[in-house]
């Protein structure tokens, strides 16, 4: 089932300048959520955590290497996730990192 709407995640406002390459048109279009707010929002809680941190908090270990980036993606996958099955679309309806 193709996806419906494309979100971008990331642990921080995406600055505009941030790609030595421009992204893909499909990034440039979609909903930019940052995730350290989104998961501090739906935990009710006013410090943003970093991803071990989150993950910690949610009782999951950290895969693979942290601060590589496919490893990265993947966890921060993991948190979305677990954020998704908690509170379902809730805190994806408006991005918070504007």
């Amino acid at each position: 089932r193709p996806f419906r709407r494309l979100i971008m995640c990331s642990l921080r406002s995406m600055p505009r300048s941030c790609c030595k390459k421009p992204p893909p048109a499909s990034a440039l279009s979609a909903a930019h959520f940052n995730l350290k707010k989104v998961f501090a929002k739906s935990r009710h809680v006013k410090q943003r955590p970093g991803l071990k941190t989150a993950l910690e908090q949610l009782g999951l270990t950290l895969e693979g290497t942290h601060h590589r980036g496919d490893d990265d993606a993947y966890n921060a996958a993991r948190v979305t996730a677990h954020i998704l099955a908690e509170s379902g679309r809730e805190w994806f309806k408006t991005p918070h990192s504007r």
